[in-house]
């Protein structure tokens, strides 16, 4: 079901790193293994878009800009 499945104990906080095959829609899926609290971010994030209407267009643009550089992932293993 999954393929190039990759464990990065190197980043800041592990992250399992897996691709579905194609017959699953290649779909890349990464799991992050990291203690937060989502309520604190989430009101967060809807604070400072609330204050920054800017925010939601210029995060989504950056967004793409790392992933069409390569750089959206935290820590690459060949």
């Amino acid at each position: 079901m999954f393929t190039d499945v990759k464990y990065l104990n190197s980043a800041s906080f592990p992250v399992l790193k897996m691709r579905s095959t194609d017959a699953h829609g290649a779909i890349k899926v990464d799991i992050t293994f990291q203690d937060h609290n989502g309520e604190r971010c989430l009101h967060l994030v809807t604070e400072y878009g609330r204050r920054y209407g800017a925010l939601q267009p210029l995060t989504l643009v950056m967004k793409q800009v790392l992933y069409l550089s390569g750089l959206n992932d935290p820590y690459v293993v060949d």
